[in-house]
C-alpha cells in the first residue's frame, strides 16, 4: 500500500479508521472502520454522494456504530498494536483498482466508497443500502 498514492482526505479517513478502531478497542481496521471514518467527515465528498443517493445519513450511522460494536475487542487494544483486516486489505486493493479502470492518478474517498458499497463479504457493503430505497454510486459520483 502506497500511502503517497493517496489523497490527503483518503490517508485522513484512513487515520481516522484507525482511531476509531482503536475507541472502539479493535485491534484489526475493519471496512466497518473506513465506511465510519468517511461517513462522520462533513467535509468530505462522500456524505454529500450519501446524501444525493437519498441515504438516510443517520440510520446509517447508527447501523455503522452497532456493526463496529459487535466486532471482537481486545483489551489495551492501542493504535501500535493494530494492523489492517484481511478484508481491509481486499477493500484497499479494489478502491485501487477502481481508480485504475476511471484512470484517476490517486486514491480516493469516492474510490473507497465504491470499494465498499461493491464488497460481497461483510457488513460494510450493505449498509448504505439498507439505508435508501435507490442505490446507483456510478450515477452519483
Amino acid at each position: 500500500m502506497n500511502l503517497n498514492k493517496f489523497t490527503v482526505k483518503s490517508q485522513e479517513a484512513l487515520q481516522n479508521a484507525q482511531e476509531i478502531a482503536s475507541s472502539y478497542g479493535n485491534q484489526l481496521i475493519e471496512p466497518e472502520h473506513m465506511l465510519a471514518a468517511l461517513v462522520q467527515d462533513p467535509q468530505g465528498t462522500v456524505v454529500p454522494v450519501l446524501e444525493k443517493l437519498g441515504v438516510n445519513l443517520g440510520y446509517l450511522k447508527i447501523k455503522v456504530n452497532d456493526a463496529l460494536s459487535r466486532l471482537p475487542k481486545v483489551s489495551g487494544a492501542s493504535i501500535a498494536s493494530q494492523s489492517l483486516s484481511p478484508g481491509m486489505g481486499r477493500l484497499i486493493e479494489a478502491a485501487q483498482k477502481q481508480a485504475e479502470d476511471l484512470h484517476d492518478e490517486y486514491l480516493s474517498t469516492e474510490h473507497l466508497l465504491l470499494a465498499i458499497v461493491s464488497s460481497q463479504e461483510g457488513t460494510a457493503g450493505k449498509l448504505p443500502k439498507r439505508s435508501t430505497r435507490r442505490w446507483r454510486v456510478t450515477a452519483a459520483i
